[in-house]
């Protein structure tokens, strides 16, 4: 058996590759109205009225749980989950409103010896799996870039709360670092540039970021984010080869050598159709005996911070 936690958008998406995938599962939500559009939408039983009241009920211990609530109802749910005694968690990222939480969790997850881990879902984008393979024909990464600008105007009006708006680079623009790195390889050290305070009321601190660095495995990266201009998500790896690009990150392009022209590469998206991107292949990932290593643990989340920290105030980074 396992526990889906939420009946929001995300959790909807899990249950269309739960049932895919033919597993039991019992999904748990808060929201009454959300429940029942869930289960009459998608014909599954939903219990309402929240996790606590779940567990008052004394269910059997399930074999896994997906947490797919709202960031700032990430650590709550978890902490509840690991108290009651599950030891293999699947929360979505970034692990918490921020890295006080996501932290304190990872203590206490490792005190109960419970296993959680993140889920990064373009991790395992058919577009990802395909650049991964071409890469390392190629012989690897020799420089990339990334952009992580996000659409300020859109995400001032959304329905999310001021503290989750606060904490927007590792709640939402994580996605697009934590791939390049994925990709590219982790930083081993990194020059960093942020401006723009109090340009955008929601976030205040910065808007603009820009830097640039060496991996662990001597590639060079650069990055840039203007949240107060047009733009939006996109990475560049290059090889000796070719130009991989993911604009937008579910399609991959590729540019060969002393060519201008751009194709899109053919990838194997039958895992993806009808299905959100990537989701199958890391619930699969996540439910096997084996963990697959793509999946970050949440210990590995922990030791990320100072990444995250440099970017976000700028300064100097060394591993």
């Amino acid at each position: 058996m396992i526990w889906l936690i939420g009946a929001g958008h995300m959790a909807t998406d899990y249950v269309d590759v739960l049932k895919k995938m033919n597993v039991h599962f019992q999904v748990i939500g808060r929201s009454e109205k959300n429940a029942q559009r869930l289960q009459k939408e998608k014909e599954i039983s939903v219990q309402a009225g929240g996790l606590a009241t779940w567990l008052a009920q004394q269910p059997e211990l399930p074999e896994a749980v997906i947490v797919a609530v709202d960031v700032d109802d990430l650590y709550e749910t978890t902490h509840q989950l690991i108290t009651y005694g599950v030891q293999k968690i699947l929360i979505e990222k970034p692990g918490g409103i921020n890295f006080e939480e996501i932290s304190h969790l990872n203590e206490y997850a490792s005190a109960k010896s419970c296993a959680v881990y993140i889920a990064y879902n373009r991790r395992f984008y058919a577009s990802v799996i395909e650049a991964k393979r071409r890469i390392e024909q190629d012989g690897g990464v020799s420089s990339f870039h990334f952009e992580f600008t996000e659409w300020s105007d859109a995400i001032g009006g959304l329905p999310k709360s001021s503290r989750c708006k606060e904490n927007w680079l590792l709640a939402n623009s994580s996605h697009v670092i934590d791939l390049a790195f994925f990709i590219g390889g982790q930083p081993e050290n990194f020059h960093a540039y942020q401006g723009g305070q109090s340009r955008l009321q929601w976030h205040p601190q910065s808007a603009i970021y820009t830097g640039a660095g060496v991996t662990e495995t001597g590639a060079f990266f650069s990055y840039c984010a203007n949240w107060d201009a047009p733009g939006r998500w996109s990475l560049e790896f290059m090889t000796e080869k070719n130009r991989y690009v993911f604009r937008p990150m579910e399609v991959l392009q590729v540019q060969e050598r002393n060519s201008v022209h751009f194709e899109e590469v053919q990838c194997d998206y039958s895992r993806e159709t009808d299905l959100k991107s990537g989701l199958c292949d890391q619930v699969h990932g996540f439910l096997q005996a084996d963990v697959s290593p793509e999946i970050m643990r949440l210990g590995m989340q922990v030791r990320k911070q100072a990444i995250y920290d440099t970017i976000l105030h700028g300064g100097v980074y060394v591993n």
